[in-house]
């Protein structure tokens, strides 16, 4: 069941319906510290007195209202220490969120200064080699060679010839002269002059001095460009026909992985043999199948179903009103059969089913009442069973109106010690009744009531008195 509890420096409540504990303690305690474990057993407490002291008893005595002042106050402070609780474990956790905000803010400044720190030693490196480069003569970028080299992976079709762009830097042995010529050979020794002077006109120009004129030092230097330029035509004719050999190269490779990965493929797949044919089944026996259709009530009506859903809830609630001699049972149509079969329902646990019965009953008794209090006790009866189906505003309904028709039959035996004695005594089970559902719905004013007539019924009970005390403690 559901326990509400509270507990406060002198006050302990524990509410579990129909239950109710109320302890006034005789000291105080410390409820911030308060275990309550509840189990199948109850519930048990744990409360650490303020005070390290034997109490003298559990309970503190003293007048109603010195208590009822004495619980308040501590029911005040008990709700006025939960809210500054719940006051400090937002500020708790307001702080704990700031702090994680600026420490997020903290670490997203930091990664920032540290991109700005590497931003600016690349742009600083960069720097230095562009000036590096300036100061070696302008040749190429330090990055220009990577990004001019051929990675030797073309897959184009086309039949273009690749040729490697020239390198823009000058040859030290050019450069030395000067003038973009080959340096001058050697001049020969004069032992070789000496040797063969007939051959000095047909010698190659190569293997002659240089003249000592101005004149013939540029026509020398004419004839070295001239060669010069042919040395590098015929050595980019080289390197195009060499990269041409190689595109070709890779793109007969690439061809036969090609072929070889289809002709895998192919060998893979494996045709699958063909199914045998399936033999047909047997010819299935007729056979004849009845269909019943459900009676309809209106037969001279096309079907539908919403139509029959209406007349069958009608016929169900206006049963009672169709019964007649020849069609109804005598239980069906007389209250005290049906009393009767609802006192078997009750007999056997089933309070909905006697709740069914008394309904029944009621409503035939409205109409024709007998004069023996039938009628009382058909609403006493299914106030019982109200009242066990957890229904305390139907059992105070009927309750009431079973008070009501016990009036006149009161009034009527005055003088019959008996019979008055025998409708006191159910007079008496219907005010504890409906007490006991007025304290259900939490009408405790109400609930007073029944206790204090049920009093004057039976004085000095003690299950009442008690009950009584408990209600105006409440």
């Amino acid at each position: 069941r559901k326990a509400d509890i509270f507990v406060s420096d002198v006050f302990v409540k524990v509410n579990a319906p129909p239950s109710l504990l109320q302890i006034d303690l005789y000291a105080t305690v410390d409820y911030a510290n308060a275990v309550a474990t509840v189990d199948s057993g109850g519930v048990s407490f744990r409360l650490p007195k303020e005070e390290p002291v034997l109490w003298k008893r559990l309970m503190h005595e003293a007048p109603k209202a010195e208590l009822r002042a004495r619980r308040d106050r501590s029911i005040e402070d008990a709700l006025q220490y939960q809210a500054e609780q719940s006051k400090k474990r937002k500020e708790e956790r307001a702080s704990y969120d700031k702090l994680a905000l600026e420490k997020q803010m903290e670490l997203e400044s930091d990664r920032r200064k540290v991109i700005e720190e590497r931003k600016e030693a690349e742009v600083a490196r960069e720097k230095a080699s562009i000036k590096e480069w300036q100061h070696s003569g302008g040749g190429a970028l330090p990055n220009e060679e990577e990004d001019s080299d051929w990675d030797g992976d073309d897959d184009s079709d086309g039949d273009e010839p690749f040729v490697p762009p020239r390198d823009r830097s000058v040859p030290a042995s050019i450069s030395a002269f000067g003038g973009g010529a080959p340096p001058p050979p050697p001049s020969p020794s004069p032992s070789a002059a000496q040797a063969s002077p007939d051959k000095e006109n047909d010698a190659p120009v190569a293997n002659r001095a240089p003249p000592s004129s101005s004149g013939a030092l540029l026509e020398s230097e004419e004839n070295w460009d001239e060669e010069e330029t042919d040395w590098v035509a015929e050595a980019e004719k080289r390197l195009a026909a060499q990269a041409e050999a190689e595109r070709r190269a890779r793109k007969a490779a690439k061809a036969e992985r090609r072929a070889r990965k289809q002709k895998r493929a192919q060998a893979a797949v494996v045709p699958a043999a063909p199914e045998p044919p399936r033999a047909m089944p047997p010819p299935r026996s007729t056979t004849s199948v009845e269909v019943s259709f459900t009676k309809l009530e209106t037969d001279h009506l096309p079907a539908r179903a919403e139509r029959e859903v209406e007349i069958r809830d009608w016929k169900r609630k206006n049963a009672s009103h169709l019964l007649t001699d020849d069609t109804a049972d005598i239980s069906e149509r007389e209250p005290i059969f049906l009393k009767d079969k609802g006192d078997g329902f009750v007999k056997s646990g089933n309070f909905a089913g006697a709740i069914n019965a008394y309904t029944s009953a009621i409503e035939i008794e409205l109409n024709a009442p007998h004069p023996d209090g039938t009628l009382g006790k058909l609403f006493a009866n299914r106030s019982a069973c109200f009242f066990q189906k957890d229904l305390f505003a139907e059992c105070v309904a009927d309750v009431t109106e079973a008070l009501e028709l016990l009036k006149r039959p009161i009034e009527r035996a005055e003088g019959d010690e008996e019979a008055l004695e025998a409708l006191r005594e159910r007079q008496l089970k219907l005010l504890i009744r409906r007490a006991k559902a007025h304290a259900e719905l939490a009408h405790l004013a109400s609930a007073q009531e029944d206790l204090e007539a049920a009093l004057v019924l039976r004085p000095g009970d003690k299950g009442l008195l008690a009950d009584l005390e408990e209600i105006k403690a409440c």
